[in-house]
């Protein structure tokens, strides 16, 4: 239940903030929406390639800006998410819990209670 309330919020935040390179996403965040749109992405490859690159320009834009997010919760440059194999590492460290020059940390998506 937990993954589920995770996956969906971290959808929801994802669209909800699909242009926003401002502030900052958790470790959970990037993930549970890297899992969200690999789904769509590899059954719509299967399709076709104009398929696949409708599905890759609607979810792009969302992509980008959330691991950009990703780097400010590293209290890093959102631009090192540009480089593959450091954006790979980026995306493994831990989220900062303090105050950062890009902003509170984000909120928690959910509480125990709420599960």
């Amino acid at each position: 239940l937990v993954i589920i309330v995770g996956l969906f919020g971290s959808i929801n935040s994802a669209l909800r903030n699909y242009s926003k390179f401002k502030g900052r996403a958790s470790r959970s965040e990037y993930w549970y929406w890297q899992l969200a749109i690999s789904m769509p992405l590899l059954v719509s490859i299967q399709i076709s390639d104009s398929v696949f690159a409708f599905v890759f320009m609607l979810v792009f834009i969302p992509t980008l800006a959330l691991a950009w997010r990703r780097a400010h919760d590293c209290n890093l440059p959102g631009l090192l998410m540009l480089i593959p194999l450091v954006r790979e590492v980026i995306s493994l460290l831990p989220s900062r819990p303090e105050l950062n020059k890009y902003g509170p940390p984000p909120p928690p998506r959910f509480t125990i209670d709420d599960v």
